[in-house]
């Protein structure tokens, strides 16, 4: 099992005057290698400060040499955790 965690850094904060208080802008690039094969994927963003806990899980069938990229996104309206691998 691979296990990463990092705290988002570099990231631009806008005030917001709706529905949540702050805005955090920024991107995260890393690269890890992963055997071909089935794999499943979880991933949790934990915000204390914005009152923010979500877990989503996808599963994905990596082929060999084959290159991935997990995008991470929240929803605009309800902050819904995304995933999507391309």
């Amino acid at each position: 099992m691979l296990q990463f965690t990092t705290s988002l850094r570099n990231a631009t904060t806008k005030k917001k005057f709706l529905v949540f208080k702050t805005t955090v802008l920024g991107n995260l690039g890393k690269t890890f290698p992963v055997e071909s094969g089935g794999h499943k994927i979880r991933v949790h963003v934990f915000s204390p400060d914005e009152g923010y806990d979500q877990k989503k899980e996808i599963n994905h069938d990596f082929k060999a040499h084959a290159r991935n990229t997990l995008q991470v996104d929240f929803g605009k309206s309800n902050r819904e955790l995304q995933l999507r691998l391309r």
